[in-house]
């Protein structure tokens, strides 16, 4: 196998992972919207089964966000490239068209993915508080509302869950500005 055989089949690989992290952070878009339109509606029955299902789909998002990791280090090693370059922006200037052009592409959709991400676990995170809240401040019921609080706390912390730190970083978002490159 070539030089360039082996760097074709190491950008297969990140662009398979690339694709496949996109898949897993819709479904875990679709679960926490679902969850931010329970906490909305008020509706304490199916609070918690949505909570799960966000941190369910979260974890499969983790482990697709791992998948990606290890695909990238392959195609960094294989480009004999240094650890800094570990993130999509500059793996795409070490590559050849139109592996380029299809790398930046799945950073576009994957930052875009990313931040309705982030704005989505920041508002649910919200508005679970804030139902929490509103609990406790009108006595919240016979034990005080700790029962009551419960799908609230689940809901906060299933948000919290779904952030991934990672994939910024990847994007290149959180490289740091020293100017070289």
């Amino acid at each position: 196998m070539n030089r360039r055989t082996a760097h074709d089949g190491a950008i297969s690989g990140l662009l398979a992972a690339l694709e496949a992290e996109g898949r897993a952070l819709d479904a875990l878009l679709f679960r926490l919207e679902e969850l931010r339109l329970l906490l909305l509606a008020g509706d304490t029955r199916f609070v918690q089964p949505a909570a799960v299902d966000v941190v369910r789909s979260a974890r499969r998002a983790r482990a697709q966000d791992l998948h990606r990791a290890v695909q990238a280090e392959y195609l960094a090693a294989r480009l004999e490239a240094p650890p800094e370059l570990l993130n999509l922006p500059l793996l795409a200037e070490h590559v050849d068209e139109p592996h380029c052009s299809h790398l930046a592409a799945h950073a576009i959709e994957l930052g875009s993915r990313l931040e309705e991400l982030e704005d989505l676990v920041a508002t649910t995170r919200d508005l679970a508080a804030g139902a929490r809240a509103a609990i406790l401040a009108n006595g919240g019921g016979h034990d005080g509302g700790r029962a009551a609080v419960v799908p609230y706390e689940l809901a906060a912390e299933a948000a919290d869950r779904a952030a991934i730190p990672a994939l910024r970083a990847f994007l290149g978002s959180d490289a740091p500005g020293d100017g070289s490159g």
